[in-house]
């Protein structure tokens, strides 16, 4: 599966998003270590790959609900690099960057 049909495939899986176009993408493999407490036997972090999507305004609005997610919220990218938890800040200000989303 290449990264374009894996952004694909999770769109749809789990936000339930099918008519969208990747304007960009995918970054550099940006990782991270989980905390201690939250690793897997096997597994201490991630590589994730970011793309920039644009999504049919329509659509945005019915966003479909999953267990994966409590909530969400469409967000400015500086306020996304303010709020989500510090172990991840850097992985997504590097990512927002790449996609030219922050200066």
């Amino acid at each position: 599966e290449t990264l374009e049909q894996a952004i694909t495939r999770e769109l749809e899986e789990e936000l339930g998003l099918k008519n969208f176009t990747i304007k960009k993408g995918p970054t550099s493999g940006l990782r991270y270590v989980w905390r201690k407490g939250t690793r897997k036997r096997y597994q201490i972090g991630q590589c994730q790959h970011y793309f920039l999507v644009f999504v049919d305004s329509e659509q945005e609005k019915e966003i479909v609900e999953t267990d994966d997610f409590d909530s969400y919220r469409w967000v400015e990218p500086k306020v996304l690099v303010e709020e989500v938890v510090d172990f991840k800040q850097p992985i997504y200000e590097g990512a927002l960057r790449e996609l030219g989303l922050l200066d």
